[in-house]
């Protein structure tokens, strides 16, 4: 069975509209509609905690079940939801640390920064508002994607490239103008997210 067919199956046993189920578990009927039509294809854990407790499901059992918790065979180690620090991408790459929120998913290793986006000046990358899993690197590779502070010029996206027998730095996406290497710290770009569903604002 589906996870979207196993959401609706278990709300329509406990005889529960998908207004009453909505409203118990806090989301949108917009949002519960879509899940249980399939058209949310990898619903974030965030949200299926929501719906599993309104629905008095085993969430961690629900996560197995669907593939969100795995297991590496060869070290034994489960991969599991975890919440991270979230900090605003203009205050991080200035070593301003302060923690705006956090953020739930499933994270396969440790070590990795959870940053928002404050600018659209990083476009078509990403976009003001989204969370950027950063990687804190020295070497770079070919074709990989990394954030950097430049002099003058804020928050600069970079790329690797290929330039004869070397690796170099070059602007995204103006991949015709090298960076400048010296004295840089470098995230590699892991992953882009923009549902905010999974993100909860530190209140102020």
């Amino acid at each position: 069975m589906k996870l979207n067919d196993y959401l609706k199956y278990h709300r329509k046993k406990q005889k529960l509209t998908l207004v009453q189920l909505a409203n118990k578990a806090s989301i949108s009927y917009g949002m519960l509609y879509r899940l249980e039509e399939g058209s949310i294809k990898q619903p974030k854990p965030h949200l299926l905690k929501q719906v599993s407790d309104a629905l008095s499901l085993n969430y961690e059992n629900l996560l197995i079940k669907y593939g969100y918790i795995t297991q590496d065979l060869n070290n034994k180690k489960e991969v599991l939801i975890k919440e991270k620090d979230v900090f605003l991408l203009s205050k991080f790459i200035n070593k301003n640390k302060k923690i705006i929120g956090t953020i739930s998913c499933a994270w396969q290793s440790n070590g990795h920064e959870i940053v928002q986006a404050d600018t659209d000046e990083l476009m078509p990358i990403c976009k003001k508002g989204d969370f950027l899993e950063l990687k804190r690197v020295t070497k770079i590779r070919d074709n990989d994607l990394y954030l950097a502070k430049q002099v003058n010029e804020g928050v600069t996206m970079l790329i690797g490239k290929k330039r004869g027998e070397d690796i170099v730095l070059v602007n995204y996406p103006r991949t015709f103008n090298e960076a400048n290497q010296s004295d840089l710290e470098l995230y590699k770009l892991v992953c882009r997210y923009s549902d905010k569903t999974m993100f909860t604002k530190v209140k102020t």
